[in-house]
């Protein structure tokens, strides 16, 4: 989300905003198709062992790996799971680094000049992802949920209240007219961001949907929060986009550096921050 405004920048402001509905919809379209084909494989399955077991015997298909080993067989199963790992490596490394440069804004000694070695970010992001990618059973993070929708709809409804102080509606209509409608020189770096925003929906989708009772109620809740993301993540995107329009950086956050927890800033972010 901290992204948003950025990602418009440098994809252009329509041709963001429709690349960034397309990510979606291509992200809810695959939850679908993998639903469809957890249930195929296993009803296939329980046929296939019913002489031998049960139905309450069969083994079950509960993740996205299961799912991809059973379809595209071992190999696919493999690929798919170097695929995640390399992933939420690059997302692992993007946190950190904004973690860092938080802990240095309460803690002054907190080094960002960039003494950490590179084998020791290695490290830390790995433990992070390789506990989420062991991890069947995802309802220990219901509570940890609940708390990031919180922040972030706070963090949504901080920058629409500074909206309101700060842009009036005809100058943002303004923007909305003079914005580039696509900038094909940096319209790679936008599709690299929009490919991060749904990046875990799509895999975590099939233990979310194992521990659902019912598939129509779990397929509807899926199609909402669609678009629910979608709409709060163009919100915020326009919306910033406008607000910092001709000079606009990579991130927009809080302000804690001076300890201004209802103000937002900006951040350009480099290789040197890594």
């Amino acid at each position: 989300m901290m992204a948003m405004p950025y990602f418009l920048d440098q994809s252009g402001l329509w041709a963001g905003s429709a690349l960034f509905v397309l990510a979606m919809f291509l992200a809810y379209a695959s939850i679908i198709r993998l639903s469809d084909c957890r249930r195929i494989i296993q009803a296939r399955l329980q046929c296939a062992e019913e002489p031998l077991l049960s139905a309450r015997e069969t083994p079950e298909i509960v993740n996205y790996s299961d799912i991809i080993s059973h379809g595209l067989g071992v190999w696919g199963g493999r690929v798919s799971v170097i695929s995640i790992l390399i992933a939420m490596y690059g997302s692992n490394i993007a946190y950190l680094v904004f973690i860092k440069e938080n802990l240095a804004t309460f803690v002054s000694d907190f080094d960002t000049a960039g003494d950490t070695e590179g084998w020791q970010w290695v490290l830390m992001a790995l433990v992070p992802l390789l506990i989420l990618v062991t991890v069947s059973d995802l309802r220990f993070l219901g509570d940890l949920s609940a708390c990031g929708l919180v922040f972030a709809v706070s963090f949504e409804g901080l920058l629409l209240y500074k909206a309101t102080q700060q842009l009036h509606l005809s100058r943002f209509r303004e923007i909305m007219r003079a914005a580039p409608a696509v900038r094909v020189e940096t319209l790679p770096i936008g599709i690299g961001i929009a490919s991060f925003c749904n990046e875990g929906l799509v895999v975590m989708s099939p233990t979310i949907e194992q521990q659902m009772s019912d598939s129509l109620s779990y397929r509807s809740s899926v199609r909402c929060s669609t678009l629910v993301l979608t709409a709060a993540y163009l919100i915020f995107a326009l919306v910033g986009f406008a607000m910092y329009y001709g000079d606009i950086e990579s991130s927009l956050s809080l302000n804690l550096v001076y300890f201004e927890p209802f103000t937002l800033r900006q951040k350009r972010w480099s290789s040197r921050d890594i």
